[in-house]
């Protein structure tokens, strides 16, 4: 993830170590995807 604004530059970057586990990991890619559509969604007050 790369942002650059009038503020300067953000970079981000996830590295990790494949589970063995196929479940796990395919839990995790499902876990960041829902995390980054939370960030970019509308401020939610409440549940």
């Amino acid at each position: 993830i790369s942002v650059e604004g009038e503020f300067g530059r953000l970079t981000i970057e996830i590295e990790n170590v494949p589970s063995e586990n196929p479940r796990t990991g395919k839990l995790s890619y499902l876990s960041t995807i829902a995390l980054l559509k939370d960030l970019a969604a509308p401020l939610r007050v409440g549940t």
